[in-house]
């Protein structure tokens, strides 16, 4: 598991946050360490009650007063590492936070460039493929850095709390199919309201980038599942007295609609951001292309870079086609990975010279 210290103090400190703020049933934590902290000195732990059921980056400051002391830890980051050899030196700082939703949005989309300059094997397939990625990366960024992305009126919050693996999963219930405790916060964070604000693609479970049918028709179909469940959103919403001016239902409508899901998503999918971006993203704020095949409309959009954007395309582009010729493990090892490889090592050496003094010869008596 990648990062454990950072996730284990990332979910202590929103559950405990959640349980001091809402009615949600969390686990009660009865103690959490680290590495160090823990009896075999493996990995960090956490100790909670036992939760009855049925299968079917938050800092404390004071007893009542919370405040976000890290960076935002999110399930795509952790994935970029993971499966796209992204060295964690890319990722923002461990003490980094964000005052503004633009500039968070703006370091997602830099994460997004950095990504493609960065996996070293099955980073493209073709010279145009990775003039395909770029030119998408570079018109994303530049919509995030002009704050084309971000909700106006938002700019300075609320950020809302947010969970990147937030599913049905993670609700447990008990043997009367009521709720007992809600689980697995280790990718929660603080976020920008527009990822709230989006609808959850889980509706059809199955992603859209593996949608058998395209993502055209898994647009269709998705949109049939959300009329279903803002229907009921908005029956809770309505028994809710306290909150019936504040609505969820009604801005997930405008995000549906407008296409903010669209552009949610292809954040917190890096793997899937190419295709998104040039079938959901790019004619919304760029205009229609000639083009109708989405893959060759990044030729139309070369005269929005710079001619210095243009020359870094085609040197990286030689630098891809170069390394498609041979591969190479890419490996940034995490530190319990280092940690066990160099305890491999030490036991082997030990084991080797124990061998050795074994079969040391013995000198015989003299004659």
């Amino acid at each position: 598991m990648l990062f454990p210290e950072e996730k284990v103090r990332n979910e202590v400190a929103v559950m405990r946050y959640i349980s001091d703020r809402s009615s949600i049933p969390v686990p009660f934590i009865a103690h959490s360490g680290t590495k160090e902290d823990s009896p075999l000195k493996l990995s960090p732990l956490i100790m909670m009650s036992h939760i009855e059921h049925t299968t079917r980056s938050l800092g404390q400051v004071g007893d009542f007063t919370w405040e976000v002391t890290s960076r935002p830890l999110s399930m795509n980051m952790n994935e970029l590492v993971r499966l796209g050899t992204l060295p964690r030196s890319h990722l923002p700082s461990l003490d980094a936070t964000f005052k503004t939703a633009s500039s968070y949005l703006e370091s997602l989309a830099q994460l997004n460039i950095q990504h493609l300059l960065c996996q070293r094997n099955d980073a493209v397939q073709s010279a145009d493929d990775c003039r395909w990625k770029f030119v998408a990366r570079q018109l994303f960024y530049k919509l995030a850095r002009g704050k084309k992305l971000s909700l106006p009126g938002y700019e300075y919050g609320p950020f809302k709390l947010w969970c990147d693996d937030f599913r049905p999963a993670n609700v447990l219930l008990n043997e009367d199919i009521c709720i007992a405790e809600v689980v697995d916060w280790k990718f929660t964070y603080a976020a920008s309201v527009e990822f709230s604000y989006a609808p959850p693609w889980w509706l059809l479970i199955e992603r859209p980038k593996y949608w058998s049918k395209g993502i055209e028709d898994w647009t269709r179909v998705f949109n049939c599942r959300l009329k279903t469940f803002l229907n009921a959103m908005r029956h809770c919403e309505d028994m809710d007295v306290e909150h019936s001016q504040s609505r969820l239902s009604d801005q997930m409508q405008r995000s549906w609609e407008s296409g903010d899901f669209w552009v949610v998503y292809a954040i917190l999918h890096s793997f899937a951001f190419d295709v998104i971006y040039w079938q959901k993203i790019d004619r919304r704020f760029f205009g229609p292309t000639k083009a109708d095949d989405p893959s060759e409309a990044w030729k139309e959009r070369l005269g929005l870079l710079g001619e210095h954007q243009k020359d870094e395309m085609e040197q990286l582009v030689t630098r891809k086609l170069e390394k498609m010729k041979d591969w190479v493990l890419a490996w940034d090892p995490d530190e319990y990975t280092e940690a066990f490889r160099q305890e491999l090592m030490r036991m082997r050496e030990a084991k080797a010279e124990d061998k050795g003094s074994q079969q040391a010869p013995v000198a015989g008596p003299h004659r």
